[in-house]
């Protein structure tokens, strides 16, 4: 969910900061900006766009994930 909506930002921004979290946001979704941002960040947890998008999305992050790991 979008941060503008009320999941988005009580469940997946709020919540996280009060029990300490740190929150990383993207401008827009990129394969190899997200593959960068899961292995520089190293997050125990990932929530709205992740979670919650399409199966192409999700398709074209496993996929640059395992051309990273063939690499």
């Amino acid at each position: 969910m979008p941060l503008h909506h009320v999941h988005g930002l009580i469940a997946g921004a709020l919540s996280a900061l009060a029990t300490g979290s740190s929150i990383h946001c993207c401008e827009s979704f990129s394969p190899q900006a997200f593959d960068a941002a899961l292995h520089g960040f190293s997050p125990t947890w990932l929530s709205t766009k992740v979670l919650y998008a399409k199966p192409t999305v999700r398709e074209q992050a496993a996929y640059c994930a395992a051309q990273r790991e063939q690499a």
